[in-house]
């Protein structure tokens, strides 16, 4: 018979609650996102990664996007740019 052992530490999140605690919550989707036809500005870029790099689930919020392969936008912390890089080198 299997001893149960009793967990410490923080209750894992599910998958999809993290987004409850992200920083960006409650910001407008542009600052992540950005409207202009040719992309974000690299100041936008970073505005945005400033916010993630502050952020309590970033980890989750970064693997979630590279999970789904999530093409748009800053997660995570991470550019659509440097996230299909850090793929690729993954492969």
């Amino acid at each position: 018979m299997r001893r149960h052992q009793r967990r410490t530490g923080p209750a894992p999140r599910d998958r999809e609650d993290w987004r409850h605690s992200a920083a960006c919550r409650d910001m407008a989707p542009e600052v992540f996102f950005s409207p202009r036809r040719h992309g974000p500005s690299p100041a936008e870029v970073e505005r945005a990664k400033a916010i993630c790099f502050t952020c309590p689930v970033q980890p989750e919020c970064l693997s979630w996007a590279l999970r789904n392969k999530e093409t748009t936008g800053v997660w995570g912390g991470m550019s659509a740019t440097e996230r299909r890089a850090l793929l690729r080198r993954s492969c």
